[in-house]
């Protein structure tokens, strides 16, 4: 089963898909609402494994995604746990891994 979209809810001024400038003040509105409630950098998983309560996604390329941010998960069966927000453990170049618990 691969998952619709997972995206990032924390932020760095270098996100990937944020497109936020430090200086434009016309974009903080719209990037607040990414930032704070819709998300950003919107992601399709390729596959997923579970180990134990460790789940791992594997993404068809570079996702831009870093540990210790929160993965939103709007699909399959995790939107339903913990409202399908996940604290990043540990990220590769195409894959993330978190904790469900």
């Amino acid at each position: 089963m691969a998952m619709k979209q997972t995206q990032t809810k924390l932020f760095d001024f270098s996100d990937i898909g944020l497109d936020f400038c430090a200086g434009s003040k016309a974009l903080f509105p719209d990037r607040f609402k990414k930032m704070l409630a819709l998300g950003y950098n919107v992601q399709t998983v390729s596959s997923v494994m579970v180990s134990g309560n460790q789940v791992t996604f594997t993404y068809g390329g570079a996702h831009g995604y870093l540990a210790d941010r929160v993965l939103k998960v709007d699909s399959g069966a995790l939107p339903s746990v913990n409202n399908g927000e996940f604290w990043i453990d540990s990220v590769t170049t195409n894959s993330v891994t978190f904790t469900l618990g």
